[in-house]
């Protein structure tokens, strides 16, 4: 791969080691970011590279089909809050956990749970420190999704699940949860680069 002109990359380090051990002085390199959603991996992007954002606002705003929006009382019905004291506040759901093992399960009607689709999850939080929410969707490893102090708004694509398996590990009572909105993506649209 070091022997390529120009690079379009993935985010992975066999392809990132190509481009960065190529010898060409006038390469293109094109990569995606956020790198990864973790804080353990930052600034592994060259700043002279072309940084595609990918995190996905795109193809949830171009859905109108939504399946869970987290705004008042009747959606909290539809959580399962496992080892949290919550309380709903100017922001949205404080979350203030009682072990180290607290989880947040959706609970869909089975006709909705148990369809494999391709979904996008907006998340929109506010938390007093760095934070990690580890998602879980009947994988056998978690994805792990990094917030900064402050605000933060985060997209995550998945496809081919049941609504049923997903469950967010959240071992931190800084953050305040103001929205979690759920849709179902419209196949028929596609990501294009402008």
């Amino acid at each position: 791969m070091m022997a390529c002109k120009h690079f379009i990359i993935a985010n992975s380090t066999f392809s990132w080691w190509g481009a960065w051990l190529s010898n060409n002085l006038h390469k293109y390199v094109i990569a995606p970011t956020p790198w990864f959603n973790t804080f353990t991996k930052q600034g592994v992007l060259c700043p002279d590279w072309i940084h595609l954002k990918c995190d996905r606002n795109d193809l949830f705003n171009k859905s109108n089909f939504k399946v869970f929006e987290l705004v008042s009382d009747e959606d909290l019905k539809k959580i399962d809050f496992e080892g949290f004291f919550k309380s709903i506040g100017e922001f949205g759901i404080s979350l203030i956990s009682n072990d180290e093992n607290s989880k947040i399960r959706f609970l869909f009607d089975e006709k909705l749970g148990n369809n494999l689709n391709e979904y996008i999850i907006e998340f929109k939080l506010f938390s007093n420190k760095k934070s990690l929410i580890k998602i879980n969707y009947g994988q056998p490893s978690n994805i792990v999704l990094g917030y900064n102090k402050g605000y933060s708004k985060k997209y995550l694509h998945l496809s081919r699940i049941n609504l049923n398996d997903l469950i967010l590990n959240i071992n931190d009572d800084s953050l305040i949860i103001e929205n979690i909105t759920i849709k179902s993506v419209d196949s028929r649209f596609k990501l294009t680069l402008k």
